[in-house]
């Protein structure tokens, strides 16, 4: 009888124990696709900006795993987020900030939410514009040259090719 018992007992232990795997990776698998499907960043274009700009509008691109489907919150006294735009692809988002006159150097604070609850924040940095930066002339119509070349399709003397043009427009090498 006794022996009975004892094997009941560890049969019942290791179907327990087992049980206890199955849980295992099926928690595990359930967390993994949790996180697979997770908002994330990735990263910002431009990865900065100055202060003092002529045009005080700025153009993020922001990149992370399905990130247009949070919502942006600029934090910062001055600096305001003007529009969000999202485009067809879930893992681009694109916000226009107003960068007014006066603000200084310093982090813009950008917080990531989806369903009001707070994904991550972004530290996005704003530098002092170095003196006498604003007298730079940017590229402009000046700057370009043109390089000119002879076309070397046209041929203006026939005399000195050493190739003999037949009707068809082909050419073959002719013998002096």
């Amino acid at each position: 009888m006794c022996l009975v018992f004892k094997f009941f007992l560890i049969s019942s232990r290791e179907k327990f124990i087992d049980m206890n795997r199955y849980i295992k990776i099926i928690l595990l698998l359930l967390v993994s696709a949790r996180l697979s499907g997770q908002i994330t960043y990735d990263r910002i274009e431009p990865p900065f900006w100055w202060t003092g700009m002529r045009d005080t509008t700025l153009q993020l691109m922001i990149h992370g795993h399905r990130i247009a489907e949070s919502s942006v919150i600029v934090d910062h006294k001055l600096v305001k987020a003007v529009e969000i735009r999202r485009v067809e692809n879930p893992n681009y988002m694109f916000v226009d900030l107003l960068i007014p006159r006066g603000t200084k150097a310093g982090k813009i604070k950008l917080v990531f939410q989806y369903q009001r609850e707070i994904l991550f924040k972004v530290d996005y940095e704003l530098k002092e514009r170095a003196e006498g930066s604003e007298r730079r002339q940017g590229f402009g119509r000046e700057d370009v040259i043109y390089m000119l070349m002879p076309d070397r399709f046209s041929n203006g003397d026939l005399s000195n090719d050493s190739m003999e043009v037949t009707c068809m427009g082909s050419r073959k090498r002719s013998v002096t």
